[in-house]
């Protein structure tokens, strides 16, 4: 069988006529010079570029010129030294392998002089031959027998342990060499894969490419999973290649069974060599079936060899994972040790079975960045600095280490890391030398983890238990580092070159790995029944009774000596106490309250009062006062109400110095009143914990309207006032837990702990952090909270309710009762009031003010401008009277009913339109249009009220002047479209003509136009090859993050349907068809573009084989396969990728939209989401798609529209600056 190549894969061979020659090589003569001294003659062998070889023991020639580089010299010297010993090695491996071919192979043959030695020589097409696709010639060439060159040898020497076969035809020999090393192009092998030739004969089960157990897959990591699918591609084009060969013995095996078979001896031999060539692809195909290397980063070592003791089928272990591992599933976690524990780990220094496994506790290797380790820039590293005191003190300690084992003293090496060296004294007056791995750490691939904290540890203390501690000494010291990553932990001290042999300190990693061990040490002590909390190297023991804290001390220090660890016996506490000090605080049990030491306490009181003292000072001296007041926490109740001005100039300065700690910056006065508060009552703070249940719980919510709460039957609620309601929604949402707190302090007199249920996250973060430093104004209402909680000896507690069980706050924020209450004008009232009651003026409140409720409201007319409306009520005590109050209509009516539209309905059934029918009516303008109409009816009746003109019945002059004054307020021209089309809406005519078809309104904006024209947007649009760059490097999708999957999908749908966010918002799996090669969404809701007779177009995600990378509906595939253990029953299609997992509204779509373009490098400034459907559209039109294709895929109804407003000019890079800069 001739393989054919096409000549663009022939790049082995010239484009001369004949074969080609060798070139023939001259060994360079010795030349002869004196040096400039007259010493004698030195040789030096000098190349054809007259580049000087120095030979090993003779003297180096200097250089005519006076500058003699001597640096330069010994450098070639060791370079020529090095080669020797390289070649020495090298003839040293050779004798090994002849002797392992001449021991295993070669029994039977001499193993010398076997060598072919044109094997590598490059053949030229004779005269005249034809160098196109035909086949190469069958014809042998006759060997020529030339004489062997003086290098020849070294084709023997390097290979003298390769034995060949006789040589085949030379056109097949290039052949097989070119596809052997450059392969097959793309084209040929999708070609070859696709043939139905190579489809697995129906009884050969063998023939099955293998797959990974799902149950194993998904235990495995993303780059893992990657390196699984490149082996089982190759696995694939294996079995494909022995699927050819099986049908080519099969067919032998016919012609041999035939009786009239000519040549049986030959074609015997033929098949013999077939089957041996197959028996070569299955085990082949076994090797790669056995690569357990690649998992072991991911499963345990036990698991690994369970799972590998099964056999294989069309699973790589057998398909049934989960009885094979049943009693060793748990072991399995991702992201945990480079291997696992020995079957049997009481001696940490033993060895045993699995040594080849990376072992945490042996064989730690460190976790670098995609498994790429750093390369040091040798220039880049900088020794620290020590006067004499201190390198006494580094000499101490590295003679320490060095008597422990800790470091080794090594000689430099190439790829190795060095990182500089500090001290920093301990408070038992020791040091503790430290290896600065700022550098390394950022190599160090990040993996989030869980650990205990001093939280966590109050949590479990119960009122007057009994408490004990165990520290280890040197804890990072008892887990080894293998020894190929040890080069990456090196120092140099007084030109000694070290390195760490066990896990230092400041290493990235360090604290996750320690926690991952030492949990298996509590876990083995919880089982037994025992209560522990770990912090790396220090641990809190707790009983209920004095004896079981001390079984619990003595089972634990046995158990940590066993297994190698060291016990500090002067930082550990054996003794059972109630009072101890742990991790820095001091947890008495009696009284459930932390405090302090007292040393702690006259740092912070020295530190504060020496910033204070200053006016300006260094960014670093502020986080360093910073980090000891936020370290102190814990034990400081109200702290976190004292630290956030300090952090917030701290941030704001270094913002200023582009990260310069160094920089200086001023003490403001704010940041001096939080000093001052530490330094004047640290030594009385205390903090009490586990309080219990609470004893109230209280629930909230704020709208744009109002504020509600209810506490059991009591419900409340009020309107806010004219400087509240233009307040963002989380300050509002704060706002109502503040007044709910106020208006129920009669019930809460008694009261410790209340529990507040709120639906906005922000608010509940800002409660239980007791502020924060993104928002201010949030930060300034949660501070003002909790004083008025201090002051009431209230502790708060928040917690997130869902809106939708939080409908009875819900609906006292939306629903007022304005009759039942009045107060006076708050101007007028404090004005006389100042006046008449100085003495209670300044206990008096705003909202302290309480009005007197009416016995008949309906007795009384409604307020005029002078009166100001504050409805608070309590509903369970009165009802309302007021019939808008009647019913239990939805919140969404109420929004309606009072955002100027109720008006429009009244207008209506004025007019003999009955109710139901104005319902219907009123369903005519969209919750848009609504949102837009209320906003100008609202203009216009305080317009009116201002003048105190009827605004039902008034003229068109009227309108023209409100229409004017809006202009002179600098609204466009779309906007006062926008007026003119609320207040037809509204009712307004004049000559029975509607307000916005009056012929001197449609004057008046013409004029409008005219003055203040249009500014239209920009012509350009971004290209979408920008974004499709980004995701094609968000591949493969199988090893990617939910967040970049969703991101992804979404940005994809927008692209390859032109669609909006909110048809994205509104996909659905019930209406979902899944089709060979695509998927189909129908949508029935109303979109935008919706219109009576318009059908909504299908959303079509179709798949996309010349590019994986951008296939949607690969990418959709992987979505639902990710999301169905978090859907439950949610319908939406895309979904929250952060939980609680529910669906998302269009903004949360068009945001991320937005966050794919601003990472491809789109100025999201200038584009927002919904140019996605622009640069879509008008991408399609460049690569001329129809453009009715374009209008239907859009949905829109003309050509206009596309060509006016999406048809745009698209971007690309101007590479003009870059090609002049590359010249």
């Amino acid at each position: 069988m001739i393989i054919k190549v096409d000549e663009d894969e022939q790049h082995m061979k010239g484009k001369g006529k004949g074969p080609a020659k060798p070139a023939e090589r001259k060994c360079p003569k010795p030349i002869v010079s004196k040096s400039s001294t007259g010493s004698g003659p030195k040789v030096n062998n000098k190349d054809a570029k007259g580049k000087t070889l120095v030979n090993k023991g003779h003297e180096v020639s200097a250089s005519t010129s006076d500058s003699n580089n001597n640096v330069i010299i010994n450098m070639l010297t060791d370079m020529r030294n090095e080669q020797s010993s390289t070649n020495k090695r090298l003839e040293d491996m050779n004798k090994r392998i002849d002797v392992l071919y001449n021991d295993e192979y070669d029994d039977e043959y001499d193993n010398v002089g076997d060598v072919d030695e044109d094997m590598d020589e490059v053949h030229e097409p004779d005269d005249g031959q034809d160098t196109g696709n035909e086949p190469p010639c069958k014809k042998q060439k006759t060997l020529s027998n030339r004489e062997e060159s003086r290098f020849s040898s070294m084709n023997k020497r390097f290979r003298s342990g390769e034995r060949c076969g006789d040589k085949l035809d030379e056109h097949l020999a290039d052949n097989i060499k070119i596809i052997f090393r450059n392969g097959i192009s793309e084209e040929k092998y999708r070609e070859l894969m696709k043939d139905e030739k190579s489809n697995r004969p129906e009884n050969c089960e063998g023939l099955v490419p293998v797959q990974t157990d799902q149950l194993v897959w998904d235990l495995l990591w993303p780059r893992t999973r990657t390196n699984d699918n490149r082996m089982r591609q190759c696995q694939t084009t294996v079995v494909r290649g022995a699927t050819y060969l099986s049908k080519v013995v099969n067919r032998l095996d016919t012609i041999l069974g035939k009786e009239d078979t000519q040549n049986k001896p030959e074609l015997e031999g033929i098949l013999d060599d077939c089957m041996d060539s197959l028996a070569l692809f299955g085990h082949a195909n076994k090797e790669i079936c056995l690569g357990e290397n690649s998992l072991k980063p991911d499963v345990k070592v036990n698991i690994v060899s369970c799972l590998i003791a099964q056999p294989f089928n069309k699973w790589l272990f057998g398909g049934d994972v989960s009885k094979t591992v049943k009693k060793t599933l748990e072991n399995v976690f991702r992201g945990g040790f480079r291997g696992g524990w020995r079957s049997s780990w009481n001696r940490r220094r033993g060895r045993g079975r699995g040594g080849r496994g990376r072992d945490a506790v042996q064989h730690c290797y460190i976790e670098f960045t995609d498994n790429r380790p750093p390369i040091q820039n040798k220039m880049s590293i900088r020794n620290s600095k020590f006067n004499l005191k201190e390198e006494k003190i580094v000499d101490i300690e590295i003679e320490k280490l060095l008597k422990m084992n800790v470091i080794q003293e090594v000689e430099s090496e190439i790829n190795e890391f060095i990182s500089p060296i500090f001290v920093r004294p301990k408070k038992n007056g020791e040091y503790r030398m430290i290896l600065n791995l700022k550098e390394l750490n950022k190599h160090i691939e990040y993996q989030h983890f869980k650990m205990d904290s001093f939280e966590s540890a109050l949590n479990l203390i119960k009122e007057n238990a009994y408490m004990s501690s165990v520290d280890l000494r040197h804890a990072y010291y008892s887990i080894n580092i293998a020894e190929q990553h040890r080069k990456f932990l090196r120092f140099v001290w007084k030109e000694k070159y070290f390195q760490y042999s066990c896990l230092p300190n400041g290493i990235a990693m360090a604290p996750r790995l320690f926690t991952k061990i030492m949990k298996v040490v509590y876990a083995s002590l919880h089982k037994m029944g025992y209560v522990n909390v770990g912090y790396i190297d220090d641990s809190l023991l707790l009983g209920d009774t004095e004896l079981e804290c001390k079984n619990n001390v003595t089972e634990t220090v046995n158990m940590v000596s066993s297994l190698g660890f060291i016990v500090h016996k002067d930082k550990s506490v054996f003794t059972p106490k109630k009072c101890i000090k742990f991790l820095g605080f001091y947890i008495d049990s009696e009284t459930m309250i932390v405090t302090l030491p007292v040393e702690k306490q006259d740092t912070i009181a020295k530190e504060c009062k020496q910033l204070q003292s200053k006016n300006k000072c260094k960014i670093r001296e502020v986080a360093r006062v910073l980090g000891i007041l936020i370290s102190s926490l814990p034990a400081v109740e109200f702290g976190k109400l004292y630290y956030r001005k300090i952090e917030r100039e701290k941030i704001k300065a270094l913002k200023l110095a582009m990260g310069d700690f160094d920089s200086e910056m001023f003490v403001t006065s704010e940041m001096k009143q939080d000093l001052k508060w530490w330094s004047d009552n640290i030594y009385t703070q205390k903090r009490k914990f586990n309080r219990g249940n609470p004893q109230v719980i209280i629930q909230t919510d704020a709208s744009k309207l109002g504020w509600g709460a209810v506490l059991n039957e009591q419900k409340i609620g009020s309107r806010w006032s004219n400087d509240e309601k233009d307040n963002h929604i989380n300050c509002l949402e704060l706002l109502a837990v503040y007044y709910a707190l106020k208006s129920f302090k009669d019930d809460l007199n008694t009261v410790e702990n209340v529990k507040i249920l709120t639906d906005n996250t922000t608010a509940v973060s800002y409660i239980n952090s007791m502020g924060g430093i993104k928002s201010i104004e949030c930060n300034r209402i949660a501070r003002k909270i909790w004083i008025w909680c201090f002051e009431h000896q209230i502790w708060l507690i928040a917690t997130h309710i869902p809106g939708k069980l939080n409908t009875k706050a819900d609906y006292q924020s939306r629903n007022f009762n304005d009759q039942i209450e009045w107060q006076l004008n708050k101007n007028n009232f404090e004005k006389h009031d100042r006046t008449l009651c100085k003495e209670d003026y300044k206990r008096q409140g705003r909202r302290a003010v309480c009005g007197t409720t009416l016995a008949n409201p309906t007795m009384v007319c409604s307020s005029n401008e002078t009166v100001n409306k504050q409805s608070i009520c309590y509903q369970s005590k009165q009802k309302a009277i007021d019939s808008t109050i009647q019913g239990h209509s939805s919140s969404f009516r109420k929004d309606i009913e009072f955002d100027g539209m109720s008006d429009i309905r009244n207008r209506l059934q004025n007019r003999g339109i009955s109710e139901k029918t104005s319902t219907i009516i009123m369903a005519s303008w969209r919750s848009g249009t609504q949102k837009q109409y209320k906003t100008y009816i609202k203009k216009w009746f305080i317009f009116c009220l201002e003048r105190k003109e009827d605004k039902f019945h008034t003229s068109v002059e009227l309108v023209l002047e409100f229409l004017t004054y809006l202009f002179e307020c600098g609204l466009s021209y779309s906007a006062l479209n926008s007026a003119r089309s609320a207040l037809s809406a509204f009712g307004l005519t004049f000559d029975n003509v509607p307000v916005g078809k009056h012929p001197l309104v449609i004057r008046f904006l013409k004029g409008v136009y005219h003055l203040r024209p249009t500014v239209h947007n920009d012509v350009n649009i971004w290209d979408v090859s920008i974004v499709l760059r980004l995701l094609r490097r968000l591949s493969p999708v199988a090893d990617i993050s939910v967040k970049d999957l969703t991101l992804k999908l979404v940005m994809l749908i927008a692209l390859t349907n032109a669609t909006r966010s909110q048809s994205i918002h509104l996909l659905k799996l019930s209406n979902m068809q899944k089709q060979k090669d695509c998927f189909r969404f129908k949508i029935f809701d109303l979109l935008k573009q919706s219109r009576p007779g318009y059908k909504n177009p299908e959303v079509i995600l179709k798949s996309f084989p010349p590019d994986r990378r951008l296939c949607v509906y690969l990418v959709l595939k992987e979505y639902l396969k990710r999301t169905v253990d978090i859907r439950s029953e949610e319908d939406s299609l895309i979904l929250s990728y952060i939980k609680p997992h529910k669906k998302v509204s269009c903004s949360t779509i068009s945001r991320w939209i937005k966050s794919i373009m601003c990472r491809a490098g789109i100025d999201t400034s200038i584009f927002k989401a919904h140019s996605t459907r622009s640069a879509s559209t008008s991408k399609a039109k460049q690569n001329n798609v129809p453009v009715s294709d374009i209008l239907a895929k859009a949905g829109w109804s003309s050509s206009t529209t596309f060509g006016k407003f999406y048809d745009k000019t698209v971007t690309t890079t101007d590479v003009f600056a870059e090609k002049v800069l590359q010249i």
